[in-house]
């Protein structure tokens, strides 16, 4: 055999160890984490004279966690959640009595998270990102009463609406892996100040009452800021 023969397959042989050796020691990592999420989402309105106000809502997503280096991960997360809403007599058309129900919204968005990993199975990191998300409010039904009973006189809708918010979230979160370098739970916290909000759910609108009148709607509030806390199964690919 050639020098440059042996020279070759000792190397080849000193990487086959070195990666063995890799693998024993546990420095091998999957590249890919995937994760179903579960958690509560606030987005309180902000302040307003109607007095209207959006509670808390369970949410439910996914995120992908990408291992680009032992020190940072970079996610990609979708995240939906439904809030109620409550408004009092008359706060979205004078003497008329609203049931609104409820507001959907979506997130889609990616954080950057640099990571430390005190143990070989506990991985803490902190996020920054952006995330685009969607509200949208069904048709609303007014009553011109204090109810909207079933006896109620004729009332009238108000046309569903939507609107759009960019977030800047701001987290902590970590994971614990039941097994090693397979499956783990996780949990992720964040705060989001909110910006770019508009749409049609934040202007007023016009809707025809049950005697043909024509009436205008105010517009429902934007969205202070956002809070969520999810938890997480994950699965290293």
């Amino acid at each position: 055999m050639s020098a440059r023969r042996r020279a070759v397959a000792l190397a080849l042989a000193a990487f086959a160890l070195a990666g063995r050796a890799r693998a024993e020691t546990g420095e091998v990592r999957r590249h890919v984490v995937l994760a179903p999420d579960v958690g509560i989402v606030a987005r309180p309105a902000v302040s307003n004279d109607a007095g209207i106000s959006y509670s808390p809502g369970f949410a439910t997503g996914a995120h992908a966690q990408l291992l680009a280096a032992p020190w940072m991960r970079v996610s990609l997360y979708f995240l939906q959640a439904r809030q109620g809403v409550s408004a009092p007599r008359g706060a979205f058309v004078p003497g008329a009595d609203t049931d609104l129900g409820s507001i959907g919204t979506y997130v889609i968005g990616a954080r950057l998270q640099p990571t430390w990993s005190p143990k070989p199975r506990l991985h803490l990191w902190a996020s920054v990102g952006a995330g685009w998300g969607k509200l949208q409010a069904s048709a609303a039904q007014l009553c011109p009463v204090a109810s909207c009973s079933p006896d109620a006189p004729p009332g009238y809708r108000l046309d569903g609406r939507e609107g759009v918010f960019v977030e800047l979230p701001l987290g902590l979160g970590g994971e614990f892996e039941i097994l090693a370098r397979r499956l783990g739970v996780g949990v992720d916290v964040a705060w989001a100040p909110l910006t770019s909000q508009g749409g049609a759910l934040h202007e007023p609108i016009q809707a025809v009452d049950a005697a043909g009148k024509l009436v205008r709607a105010a517009a429902m509030p934007e969205l202070a800021s956002s809070l969520t806390a999810v938890v997480s199964l994950t699965l290293q690919l």
